[in-house]
């Protein structure tokens, strides 16, 4: 701001005037110095100047070479530009309504990023990620090799006789493109329930695919102009004859699944995982594989649901914590000829308890001799009595003879057997009399007197065995004679 100095010069030549006529020079002096100072405050703006010591608010940018030092601590910014600073938030953040925003202290010594959206334009690396949303699919869901909703269907002819559908589904939509994971020999289905026309709340089709197209393209109008502003399609076209009986027209909106594949070199196409929530015994996850026609009768893989579980499988395996493998006994009852039995099937024979060990299965006879079978109990030879008949007791149980690291339970069944025919039912049950034998010799005289009398069965639980213990029963037949058999555990 320009200073008008001539008032000033004026000023200064006033006072060497006085002190000339010997005037009072100090108090002409001070009113003259008075003058001068109502001079420069009038002449200059001293609200355009930042002050130490009061606050200031500048209109203008300005310019830190070194930096800029905030408080007594640590923060700042320096000047390259890197800040150190304790807490950043923006007007009106509150992280208990999520309002605004904010980089806090969570008081652990570490910090938390507050915000409603984000949007990563690289690559995101997460040590950890917690999901907080809640989400589902309605109906039933298909964990299969393909799948996809149709946009366009048009119908196929050859000499005017209708022969399937070409349905369009979008591939590339501007932002990303996907391959037709589509297959000639595919069964495509599709079942929609509970829709808003209620003339027709459901609709239901499985057809086979017939051809795939090879490459994504842009649908265009009669004359060449690409439409739905250029997004490309594939398609695959579906059989009208060959599909489910009572099969639905495939129609845009359709949301279509793989489950099974008519070609016997596509095995790998021929399996289905659902996860259901439809229908009936719902909810349940069932699994089929050989899906080779229209319908997963026989394709059973394993089915979870509240109405019961099964597990379909030729051989079972635990693996312990130390990499071993631990087969589990399949207790099969009695053997039966013509009958395939698998890896680990355990049946009882000829008064003896036999274990499968053939891994590809057996049809065989379980006996000795037989490298598909190993006897694992056989029932002692009977003792003779008076009457020269032989007794003899034989032991079976409902689910094997093994309780893998102590768990599960298992049934044990004894048999009085005379001369080989079954008498055990003209014997009372409190003739029936088991015992344990174990490391515990103690605790097994208590576990022997609490099962004296009880009957031809006994319910054997982890409780009852220790590591390794074996089990028998005896018989009385009268106060002189008894028949005794044992039983592994």
């Amino acid at each position: 701001m320009a200073v008008n100095t001539d008032n000033i010069t004026q000023f200064l030549e006033g006072i060497r005037d006085e002190r000339r006529t010997h005037a009072n020079t100090a108090e002409r002096i001070g009113t003259a110095l008075l003058m001068l100072l109502a001079l420069v405050e009038k002449q200059l703006d001293l609200s355009v100047f930042l002050r130490n010591d009061i606050d200031n608010n500048a209109k203008g940018v300005i310019g830190f070479d070194k930096g800029l030092k905030l408080g007594d601590g640590g923060c700042g910014i320096d000047g390259f530009g890197e800040a150190v600073l304790r807490r950043i938030v923006s007007l009106g953040y509150d992280g208990a309504t999520q309002q605004g925003f904010g980089i806090v202290d969570r008081g652990d010594g570490k910090f938390r990023l507050d915000i409603h959206d984000l949007q990563v334009w690289g690559k995101a690396v997460f040590q950890e990620l917690e999901v907080r949303k809640l989400s589902y699919a309605g109906g039933n869901v298909y964990l299969s090799g393909s799948g996809g909703r149709i946009f366009k269907a048009e119908e196929l002819y050859d000499n005017d006789k209708l022969r399937g559908w070409r349905c369009w589904l979008l591939a590339d939509d501007g932002t990303t493109a996907t391959q037709n994971m589509w297959r000639v020999g595919d069964q495509a289905r599709c079942q929609t329930f509970g829709l808003a026309d209620k003339q027709k709340p459901t609709r239901s089709w499985w057809r086979l695919v017939t051809a795939v197209s090879e490459e994504n393209v842009a649908l265009t109008d009669e004359v060449g102009n690409e439409l739905y502003d250029g997004k490309k399609f594939g398609w695959i076209e579906i059989a009208k004859d060959n599909c489910e009986p009572g099969s639905d027209v495939p129609m845009a909106g359709d949301t279509i699944v793989l489950d099974g594949n008519q070609n016997p070199n596509e095995r790998d196409r021929q399996g289905v995982m659902i996860l259901e929530t439809t229908g009936p015994n719902t909810p349940r996850i069932v699994a089929y594989k050989g899906v080779v026609g229209y319908t997963h009768e026989g394709c059973e893989v394993f089915k979870l649901s509240p109405e019961g579980s099964r597990i379909v499988s030729t051989a079972f395996e635990w693996v312990s914590p130390t990499g071993d493998i631990i087969h589990i006994v399949n207790y099969r009852g009695e053997w039966q000829s013509g009958v395939s039995y698998g890896y680990y099937d355990q049946v009882s024979h000829g008064n003896g308890v036999w274990l499968c060990t053939n891994s590809n299965g057996s049809t065989t006879e379980p006996k000795e001799g037989n490298a598909d079978w190993q006897l694992v109990m056989r029932a002692e030879k009977g003792e003779k009595g008076d009457d020269g008949v032989a007794y003899q007791v034989m032991i079976t149980s409902d689910t094997g003879t093994v309780m893998i690291n102590g768990s599960g339970k298992m049934t044990l069944k004894a048999t009085l057997l005379r001369n080989g025919e079954d008498i055990s039912d003209t014997i009372s049950n409190g003739s029936w009399s088991w015992w344990r034998q174990s490391a515990d010799a103690e605790d097994d005289a208590v576990w022997n007197r609490l099962h004296e009398g009880v009957g031809r069965s006994c319910l054997i639980t982890r409780d009852d065995v220790s590591r390794q213990a074996q089990f028998g029963c005896r018989v009385y037949m009268s106060d002189s004679k008894s028949i005794n058999n044992l039983s592994s555990g």
